[in-house]
Parts: structure tokens; sequence; C-alpha cells
């Protein structure tokens, strides 16, 4: 009986030993996995919030660019009317000079200037006269073909850049833009109201600068307004 009795005993202890074990390792595994967990849902969090850095870090990029498209679009347009502003047409007008020259290409220029434009501001306010240019520019920019470019030299001054034309053609356009802003309906905006335009065209010859050519332009522009304005003189 003793020997069956420590036997047990033995097995009894090997046994408590056992369960002592499993329990112990079991508690390891559950603090492993707790850890495993916690750091799966810390590597979530990161990922989440890298995720949203990064979206944000896009979102400001596409900011910056578009700001950056908006700065160099302001830097070249007029901000009353729209147009090219006069920084915008030198570049375009020297850009236009060499390759018609280089090429052997025809080029005309004309300068374009309301008549008795500061009649409009007295008589009807700055703010008409603000009008009065946009509906100017918007008449010049729909009026010329697709190669052309306009734009705002100053005042109400407006250069047109046409290349590969013709001084009989760049007539035909001055002509016809002259025309349309003549009989466009200004009276039913302000009663009484006119508004004309004189333009004074010049043709790539001898010319040797862009400057000299427009600058010929603008003398033909004073022999329309000499001349009795609303023409075309070139």
């Amino acid at each position: 009986w003793f020997r069956i009795f420590f036997s047990a005993a033995i097995i009894m202890i090997l046994i408590a030993i056992y369960r002592a074990r499993v329990a112990q390792l079991n508690a390891q595994q559950k603090r492993l996995r707790l850890m495993v967990e916690e750091r799966t849902q810390d590597l979530k969090a990161e990922k989440l919030k890298l995720e949203t850095t990064n979206k944000e870090k896009a979102r400001l990029l596409v900011q910056v660019a578009d700001a950056a498209k908006a700065y160099e679009r302001l830097s070249k347009e007029d901000s009353l009317t729209g147009l090219n502003n006069r920084r915008e047409l030198d570049r375009i007008l020297a850009h236009e000079f060499e390759r018609a020259v280089r090429n052997g290409r025809p080029l005309s220029v004309a300068l374009a200037d309301l008549d008795f434009f500061k009649k409009v501001n007295d008589v009807y306010s700055h703010a008409v006269g603000d009008e009065v240019l946009r509906v100017v520019a918007d008449i010049l920019k729909e009026g010329c073909r697709s190669i052309d470019m306009v734009g705002r030299y100053g005042g109400e001054e407006f250069v047109l850049v046409l290349p590969e034309t013709e001084i009989a053609v760049a007539r035909q356009i001055c002509e016809r833009l002259r025309a349309t802003i003549e009989g466009f309906e200004w009276a039913a905006r302000h009663p009484g109201q006119i508004v004309t335009m004189s333009f004074g065209l010049a043709t790539l010859s001898d010319e040797s600068s862009y400057e000299r050519l427009v600058a010929l332009a603008d003398s033909r522009l004073y022999e329309a307004k000499k001349g009795g304005r609303n023409r075309v003189c070139g």
C-alpha cells in the first residue's frame, strides 16, 4: 500500500506540475496574443495616420499647383478684361516677330483705342467705363481668329497681334471689329451712349524690332484719330 500511495502521490504531483506549466503557457500565450493585438491596432492606427497624412499632403500639393497656375494666369492677364496684359503682350509680340522674320512669314499688328473714352467716364461714371472696356474686350476676342492674340495695352488702348496675316486681311478684320463695336446696342444699356473705336495698322516689312512695328501702328492710330476717329488707318 505504501508503494501504491507513494506512486499515486508522485503522479498527482506531476499532474499538478503539468497543469501549472500548462496554465503558465496559456497565460504567456494570452499575454503574447494581447501584445500582438495591441501592436496590430497600433500598426493600423499608424497606417491610418500615414494615409491621412498622405491625403493631406496630396491635397496641399494640388492647392499649391492650383495657386501656382492662378498666379501664372494673373501675371499674364488683365484683371478687368481678362485679356493678355501689357507684359504678356510684349512677350507674345517679341515671339511672333522673331518667328515671322525667321520664317519669312507675314505679321500684322493693330493698336486700337476707344474714341472719347474720357467722356464715358465723365458722363456715365467710371463703373460704366469699366463695363464698356469689358464689352469691347469680348467683342475683340470673339471677333478675332483662333491664331490671333488680343490684349489690353493700357487704359482704353488694345493691341491685336495677327500672325500669318497680310495688311489687306488685317484691315478687313479691323473694319469688321470697328463696325461691330459701333453697331453694338450701347444705348439700350445707357440711353444716349455711343461707343466707337479707332485702329492703327502696321505690317512686318523692314522693321528691325517689334517695338518699331508697334510704334508704326501707333502712328497710324494717331492718323485715324486725327482723321476723324472711328476708322482704320494703315
